[in-house]
C-alpha cells in the first residue's frame, strides 16, 4: 500500500491470535493500491487475503448506526459501498510453485511415498493453482439488499 501503508493498515491479531485488521478507508477508496504480497511467511497468508478481498469492496456504515455498534446497517440499507479503484498484487516469489498438478501415489511398507504406481490410491493437492484461485476470487457483493 506504499509509502502511507503504516497509517492505512494496521495489522493487529485478537488475544485469540486471530487476525483483527483495520484499514483507512478514506486512504484507499478510488485509489489505485498496489499490495506487496509476503508469500514466504505462511503465517501471514489469511490475513493477506482477507485484506485482499476487502480492499474490492466493503461496506462504509453511515454514522447514525453508531448507537448500535453497527449492527443494523446491512438490514436498513444504511451504509455506502467502498473499493479500491484498481488494485495490484505483487507478489515477489510464489512459494507453491512445485504443486500445479494433482498425481497418484501410494504408500509403501516403510512408509515413504511413490508416485511410480499407476493405481495409486493418493492424489496430492495442487496448492499453487489453490492459491492462484484464491487469489483471483472476485470482489465481494454489497451486503443485503444493498446500499439504500
Amino acid at each position: 500500500l506504499g509509502a502511507e501503508a503504516a497509517s492505512v493498515v494496521r495489522w493487529e491479531t485478537f488475544k485469540s491470535g486471530d487476525p483483527n485488521i483495520r484499514f483507512d478507508f478514506r486512504g484507499v477508496v478510488g485509489r489505485h493500491v498496489i499490495f506487496l504480497f509476503d508469500s514466504v511467511d505462511q503465517n501471514r497468508m489469511f490475513e493477506q487475503l482477507s485484506l485482499i478481498q476487502a480492499l474490492q469492496g466493503f461496506p462504509v456504515p453511515d454514522s447514525e448506526d453508531a448507537a448500535t455498534k453497527w449492527k443494523t446497517y446491512v438490514k436498513t440499507g444504511q451504509y455506502s459501498w467502498g473499493r479500491v479503484a484498481k488494485l495490484t498484487v505483487v507478489i515477489p516469489w510464489y512459494r507453491p510453485c512445485q504443486m500445479e498438478r494433482t498425481s497418484r501415489w501410494q504408500l509403501t511398507k516403510d512408509d515413504s511415498w511413490t508416485n511410480g504406481e499407476a493405481e495409486g490410491p493418493w492424489l496430492d493437492v495442487p496448492t499453487a493453482q489453490t492459491l492462484a484461485r484464491l487469489l483471483a476470487a472476485a470482489a465481494p457483493a454489497p451486503p443485503g439488499a444493498g446500499p439504500a
